[in-house]
């Protein structure tokens, strides 16, 4: 009974299920065996009485074993199916249908559960809302590291499921996971709008200095702008940048009789803020194309009226007439 190599009682779980009939076949076996011994009647009715009474005993003793480790074993059964459950809906979180049927195959398990043990409506509705609770926090958590926003919606769904702590618990998390994609979200936009001041900046020095910008440097400011509320000041740039590039291509005396209609009609007319900022980077423009003119009239000449002028050797024949051009440029 006791042997440690197949000993009747060393055996567990579903190895001790109908450990009783089968030991009590052995019995039977060996008792017969014995009795085939016996030479006389009187032999034979007290070894009935020792039989009898030995395999009470044994059968209850048996009885009692195999009880425990069927219990046992059926609660093994049904701890291994109420995890793989819950660890399939976790796994397959994203799909609603297949969450649902985890929960009805948990819901059964525990049913059955609850009638093996007897227990009582009350006892097995708290076993139910305890496992589907658990079963809806493992399903959040998960959806939770993917996109807490749709977790925030499934939290509404499956809060007649949960139990008051987990509600808590799993609510606070979900809320704490999109706090910080809100804040990451908002520390985005705010150096996205940062950078498109800095953007505006470097245009509005841009134009001031009416050296026009190329078309890339056009092209990555207007990708630096996109989305924040700058947008629409620098599409207003752009229309002055043209506009500042159409005056400043006139001869001096027209851009500064431009700049002085333009005043003269802000001052009677009136105008918004942007646009006396317009007029004052034009304004800008004017000056530097000016003292371009005034300090350096040969790269006026090739900035500003895409002229021509060939470098200075010093030993090319050709000096006189290069020369030559460069004073007809300043001219």
């Amino acid at each position: 009974m006791y042997a440690e190599d197949g000993g009747v009682y060393t055996r567990k779980g579903q190895n001790a299920l109908n450990i009783t009939n089968q030991t009590l076949d052995g019995f039977e076996q060996a008792q017969a065996e014995i009795a085939k011994t016996l030479t006389n009647d009187q032999q034979r009715a007290r070894y009935a009485q020792i039989v009898n009474s030995r395999r009470n005993s044994l059968s209850s003793d048996l009885n009692r074993y195999e009880y425990s480790e069927r219990q046992n074993y059926y609660g093994q059964v049904e701890k291994g199916q109420l995890e793989t459950s819950m660890q399939g809906a976790a796994l397959e979180y994203q799909d609603p249908a297949k969450v649902q049927g985890y929960r009805q195959k948990m819901d059964a398990v525990l049913d059955s559960r609850a009638q093996r043990m007897g227990l009582s409506p009350e006892a097995a509705q708290a076993e139910k809302l305890k496992y589907n609770s658990s079963l809806s926090a493992d399903v959040l958590q998960r959806q939770a590291t993917d996109n807490p926003y749709e977790a925030q919606k499934t939290l509404k769904q499956f809060e007649g499921s949960m139990t008051a702590d987990d509600l808590v618990r799993v609510g606070g998390m979900i809320e704490n996971k999109v706090d910080r994609l809100q804040q990451k979200a908002e520390m985005a936009q705010l150096r996205a709008e940062a950078k498109a001041e800095r953007t505006l900046g470097k245009i509005n020095a841009q134009i001031s200095s009416g050296i026009p910008a190329t078309d890339e440097m056009w092209k990555q400011w207007s990708g630096q702008v996109r989305g924040t509320p700058a947008q629409g000041e620098f599409n207003e740039l752009v229309k002055q940048e043209v506009d500042t590039q159409k005056i400043l291509r006139l001869p001096i005396d027209q851009q500064i009789s431009a700049i002085n209609a333009k005043t003269a009609k802000l001052q009677t007319e009136g105008g918004t803020i942007a646009d006396a900022a317009n007029l004052n980077r034009l304004s800008r423009a004017v000056d530097a194309s000016a003292k371009m003119m005034a300090e350096s009239p040969i790269d006026y000449f090739q900035q500003r009226l895409g002229g021509d002028v060939q470098p200075v050797d010093v030993g090319s024949p050709e000096l006189g007439a290069v020369l030559s051009d460069r004073v007809a440029a300043i001219q």
